[in-house]
């Protein structure tokens, strides 16, 4: 996936949280609950340890692309202060899905974020990169993304 093939592209050590079709609104496929209700779980039955990185990449909104932008900036909100209590070191990155859903929102609760004074949360703009039109990308077109996003986290939240 690209989120494998951005890490590898980093030299970084790298988990990736992901369970099919669940929002921040509602679960998703076989009974997952939401992201905001299962964050603390790397998959079913498997809770997140103590790790902390340096870094977290969050790619929602996509799943929650047909609720209302001011019902769902709230949500994403409340994501960010989660990600931020369990990783209070960590730089956050929030992108833009692929398919832009929610992209407003998602801006909107990092910039407020960032005018609250998390200043390690960031706004990764990804128009354009993922051209095809299937709902999650492939093997082929994940190595192109992940060039994309460890290029822009490079460029715009690794920099000392």
């Amino acid at each position: 996936s690209y989120a494998c093939l951005t890490a590898l592209a980093l030299n970084a050590d790298w988990r990736q949280v992901g369970f099919g079709a669940t929002g921040l609104a509602h679960g998703g496929s076989g009974g997952a609950r939401g992201a905001l209700d299962s964050f603390d779980y790397f998959y079913a039955d498997c809770p997140r340890d103590d790790w902390q990185p340096d870094l977290v990449v969050i790619n929602q909104g996509t799943n929650d692309g047909g609720m209302p932008p001011d019902k769902y900036e709230p949500l994403y909100a409340q994501y960010l202060a989660l990600i931020r209590k369990a990783y209070p070191k960590a730089r956050i990155a929030a992108l833009e899905p692929f398919a832009g859903s929610q992209a407003a929102s998602i801006k909107k609760a990092v910039d407020d974020a960032r005018s609250q004074g998390d200043l390690a949360v960031y706004y990764i703009d990804s128009t354009g990169w993922y051209k095809e039109h299937a709902l999650h990308p492939n093997a082929a077109s994940s190595v192109g993304l992940a060039d994309k996003l460890a290029s822009a986290l490079k460029s715009q939240v690794l920099v000392e």
